[in-house]
């Protein structure tokens, strides 16, 4: 075996802090109030069960066609 494909079997290693929401990530905001919603409901998936995360995605996917279909605010 070549020297250094041995290190192919091991996982890297990652160093997550899993305390700190979004992994350290600026919050985003796009100053669309509609839109900011939606990410706010988003950021708080890490608090709900995964089972939850579907439903979440659900009302955020219509939230954002709604906010696309909407006539532009003058």
């Amino acid at each position: 075996m070549e020297e250094g494909l041995d290190k192919l079997d091991q996982p890297d290693e990652v160093d997550h802090d899993v305390d700190q929401p979004g992994l350290g990530q600026p919050e985003l905001r796009t100053g669309n109030p509609r839109v900011d919603g939606v990410l706010d409901d988003l950021a708080g998936l890490d608090d709900l069960p995964v089972a939850e995360h579907l439903a979440v995605f659900e009302k955020a996917h219509e939230a954002l066609r709604e906010a696309l279909e909407a006539p532009p605010e003058s």
